[in-house]
């Protein structure tokens, strides 16, 4: 497999730009939370990437939105082209990202900003109790909480908490949606 500085010295002696897709979002690393084989931006950026595409939600922790960062001059020949103004975001979504990207210049307040990395950093006990303190809270009942499955990164396999749950009759919206933004 190749390195993104081998891609973009390939790239780069061919007269051509080097588009990475990163797909997950990832701005930087933050210190201490298991993503070092992780591939994010600012690396990619110092890595010789021309230009670098990636999600605003995922990892990044913002609305979904495709996002393009990269060398300014590449960047505004995109801003010039026709289908851009079918394409641009509106003035929430803008407002979000910078909120979220604002995260990133402090790792305390990226963790608690952006749930993925509080939950991250969390034991596998604290995983647990967090899942029966929210079906507590809830109509549900847990069937089984085991710390046998996975959040699956690009290069990472973490073991994490899975909370499979079963309701107390019918589906109550307000209680799933409490159980998908994790609150």
């Amino acid at each position: 497999m190749y390195t993104i500085k081998e891609l973009a010295d390939l790239a780069h002696s061919k007269g051509l730009p080097l588009v990475y897709d990163i797909g997950s979002g990832l701005l930087r690393k933050p210190d201490n939370l298991p993503l070092a084989d992780e591939p994010d931006v600012r690396s990619s950026l110092e890595d010789g990437a021309d230009l670098v595409t990636f999600s605003g939600d995922k990892l990044l922790g913002g609305p979904q939105a495709g996002i393009i960062a990269g060398k300014s001059a590449l960047v505004s020949q995109l801003a010039q082209a026709p289908m851009m103004r079918a394409l641009r975001v509106g003035k929430l979504t803008i407002a979000a990202l910078h909120h979220v990207i604002g995260s990133y210049l402090n790792d305390q307040r990226l963790r608690e900003s952006v749930p993925i990395f509080s939950i991250l950093e969390q034991t596998q006990t604290e995983l647990r109790d967090r899942a029966e303190h929210l079906a507590a809270g809830c109509d549900f009942t847990l069937q089984d909480v085991s710390v046998s499955s996975c959040l699956l990164l690009r290069s990472a396999r973490l073991n994490r908490t899975r909370m499979r749950c079963r309701c107390r009759g019918r589906i109550c919206r307000r209680s799933t949606l409490r159980l998908r933004y994790c609150r």
